[in-house]
């Protein structure tokens, strides 16, 4: 009787030294372009009101002009410069985004390495927490949360609404840090570095942070870059849902929403703050993608 001999499987196959290679090099590559795209855009948000010789505010004798050498992106409604606004409006967006996923990033992730450190009941009580917030879809509940709060100007010296906008996100976004950071830090307890750490007396204080901390600290991030792309496209589509930044403040999705009626007689004036998005978006989405894929590896 002939034994059938199966041929191996390509998939299962370890693929050559020098496709590895390649692979690394493209995540690296793609990193990098969108590590570049968000610095271009963020510099180029602080730059450009800066150095402009009018403002946003400022009001011309030509509504709705088209680009020109003159008005780059051409001009408004109003007769304001589209250009100065949706870098200002920029900034606005990308320092919502960066700061409240770094404060949620920080919190959650410092809530799930105490939590992998309290006894079975302890970390019971903080999933069953993170598992109640985390029921509600992420955009849902920064919507219902952003519209609770409302426009007013909850922190002096900022936009009104921004503030709101902020504590909806940070409200929504740190449940996975903490779930994914107890989870791993669980696991890491039982390395032999780790191990090793407490035979020599080390204090439980330094163990999480010296020995467990720094092990999850690109995994977060990589979940971070992720999470900056729907909150990107979330922060420029609340407009539309008369949530957001109250004018006259520029906003990026304010700038769409009030001029998307406008876009069979002056195209410019609701798709340059939709490219602005789509570029910003873009950049964070490369970055993730490039993260996910090493943290995967």
């Amino acid at each position: 009787m002939t034994a059938v001999v199966e041929p191996p499987n390509p998939a299962a196959m370890p693929r050559p030294a020098s496709s590895r290679r390649r692979r690394t090099l493209n995540l690296r590559a793609e990193r990098l372009v969108g590590l570049t795209i968000v610095v271009v855009l963020a510099l180029a948000f602080i730059i450009v009101p800066l150095v402009s010789p009018v403002s946003s505010s400022d009001i011309s004798a030509m509504p709705l002009a088209p680009p020109s050498a003159r008005h780059l992106f051409g001009t408004d409604q109003l007769g304001r410069d589209i250009f100065v606004r949706a870098f200002e409006a920029g900034r606005i967006d990308l320092g919502l985004i960066v700061v409240s996923i770094a404060v949620a990033a920080f919190g959650g992730a410092l809530l799930g390495l105490i939590a992998a450190c309290l006894p079975a009941v302890g970390r019971a009580v903080i999933s069953r927490i993170t598992d109640a917030t985390m029921a509600f879809p992420y955009i849902v509940l920064v919507i219902a949360l952003a519209a609770a709060l409302g426009n007013r100007e909850l922190i002096p010296g900022l936009p009104r609404g921004a503030a709101a906008i902020s504590i909806a996100i940070m409200i929504a976004c740190w449940p996975p840090y903490t779930r994914l950071t107890m989870s791993r830090a669980i696991v890491l307890r039982e390395r032999d570095s780790v191990v090793a750490a407490r035979v020599l007396g080390y204090g439980p204080m330094r163990i999480l942070f010296r020995h467990i901390g720094p092990a999850l600290v690109s995994t977060n991030l990589s979940y971070a870059a992720t999470q900056a792309v729907a909150t990107t496209a979330l922060v420029g589509s609340l407009a539309f849902l008369g949530v957001g930044i109250a004018p006259p403040t520029p906003e990026l999705g304010r700038m769409m929403a009030d001029s998307v009626a406008l876009l069979p007689i002056a195209w410019w004036a609701p798709i340059i703050p939709g490219l602005v998005v789509l570029v910003l978006g873009v950049g964070f989405a490369l970055m993730a993608d490039s993260a996910g894929e090493r943290n995967s590896r």
